[in-house]
């Protein structure tokens, strides 16, 4: 079986989710911000390979590694190719800028030529861009992000390593054979603004070594054994049920065992009640990166509706201060808000389609309440 960051990402979100798409392979409609980024990763790589930007007619028939263009835009219509060149146009000069100096350039490098495999995983994933020498003896992997907040962006190198996927592809680089140091960066393309924003850091070789013992083994030791489980044995963490404001996938399957809990709950006492039967030698655990069930944490339920409006998915630290600024501050208060008929595009930083993806993300939430 092939894993990749996404893979880690969504197990340490939650285990059951991960297997329902990566081992069951439940495929799920990519949502708008994800056919964004796969139009704009699309221009970008006809841009760096071919030398320019690709027009409508030649992004439509590109193949993809996940999502076809093509199929976002026939789900999303051809604005959204506006949209992402739009975007690129504004990123393209911060990258030209960026890139001087670097040689060696590869375009979607798919790591499975490293030909790594561990705990009977392949490891694999592709990057956007791959360069062998910064100008200063250092590899570089270079991701492009488009985002619709930066609030959530890696800034230090701990954030860098806390986000898992970049350290995760350097990792894979070593094994592979590189014993240099690794600059990892993102470039963040803003989706509701004109930011572009370059964050990067350097790993040694040491920080990538310390980084595969720790979380890439670790995961890979868990994941093996949740695959090997039933899906309806696997661990569930009920605070990512609704992760990226909608559903997640597997919601339904793990409906019984959820019958009982708020959303979102710590995912310990999930898992306790999972395992309750269980001794740690019959189950092996605990799991990296979820508290162990035989020592749960206690954290109480926090209603959807008092998370605060900054929580949203659609709402940005900009937009969330506007909304302050009219006392709406919590979930609760924009549902009340929506319901009232009150024009959100009256708050600072809240345009039409920012105050349009806020009453998508309500009616989101509002199922969700139910």
């Amino acid at each position: 079986m092939r894993t990749s960051s996404s893979q880690f990402r969504a197990f340490k979100l939650c285990p059951a989710r991960w297997r329902y798409v990566f081992v069951e392979r439940h495929k799920t409609p990519a949502s708008e911000a994800m056919a964004l980024g796969t139009v704009f990763h699309a221009i970008a790589e006809q841009w760096q390979t071919k030398g320019f930007v690709p027009p409508l007619s030649v992004v439509q028939r590109m193949p993809g590694h996940y999502d076809r263009p093509g199929a976002s835009l026939d789900r999303f219509g051809d604005a959204l190719y506006a949209r992402a060149l739009a975007m690129f146009e504004r990123a393209r000069p911060v990258a030209e800028e960026l890139f001087a100096g670097r040689t060696g350039a590869h375009v979607e490098y798919d790591l499975a030529v490293e030909a790594q495999t561990l705990h009977g995983f392949e490891l694999g994933g592709y990057l956007d861009v791959y360069w062998e020498d910064d100008g200063e003896g250092r590899r570089v992997i270079t991701d492009w992000k488009t985002r619709g907040s930066l609030r959530y962006a890696p800034r230090t190198k701990d954030d860098f390593v806390n986000d898992r996927q970049l350290p995760y592809y350097a990792y894979v680089l070593q094994l592979g054979g590189w014993e240099g140091d690794v600059r990892v960066e993102h470039i963040n393309v803003s989706s509701t603004c004109d930011t572009v924003d370059v964050r990067g850091c350097v790993l040694t070789a040491e920080d990538i070594r310390a980084f595969g013992e720790e979380h890439v083994h670790g995961y890979l030791r868990d994941m093996a054994k949740v695959r090997d489980l039933d899906q309806d044995d696997a661990p569930v963490d009920t605070s990512s049920c609704w992760a990226y404001g909608r559903p997640c996938p597997a919601f339904e399957t793990c409906a019984g065992r959820l019958a009982e809990q708020s959303r979102p709950a710590h995912a310990a006492s999930v898992v306790a009640d999972l395992f309750a039967s269980s001794t740690p030698s019959e189950v092996d655990m605990p799991f990296t990166g979820i508290t162990s069930p035989h020592a749960p944490a206690e954290r109480a339920p926090v209603p959807l509706t008092s998370l605060p409006v900054a929580e949203m998915t659609a709402v940005n630290s900009r937009s969330a201060a506007g909304l302050a600024a009219l006392g709406i501050v919590t979930v609760g208060d924009v549902l009340a808000a929506v319901d009232a008929g009150r024009d959100l595009t009256a708050a600072a930083g809240v345009g039409a389609k920012t105050a349009e993806n806020i009453a998508a993300e309500v009616e989101e939430v509002r199922r969700g309440l139910v």
